[in-house]
């Protein structure tokens, strides 16, 4: 299902809210922030790809609206 859903965002910046360890950014072709409140789940996330990793409360976001152009969130 996720990769159906970010194979057309191939040229896109990308928001993996509450990314924990990462589980899903090989499902994401574009350019990713992964973000999670968690310092040891961001910790782990780092093994998986090149990703913008930013400790953050997914009701606090440090991002201007329509930033970005895909919202992941599971």
């Amino acid at each position: 299902m996720v990769k159906n859903l970010t194979s057309f965002q191939k040229n896109s910046l990308c928001l993996d809210l509450g990314c924990g360890a990462g589980r899903y950014f090989s499902f994401i072709e574009g350019e990713t922030v992964g973000v999670d409140l968690s310092t040891d789940m961001l910790k782990r996330a780092k093994k998986y790809k090149e990703v913008n990793l930013i400790k953050a409360d997914i009701y606090y976001l440090p991002f201007q609206k329509e930033t970005f152009d895909f919202i992941l969130s599971f």
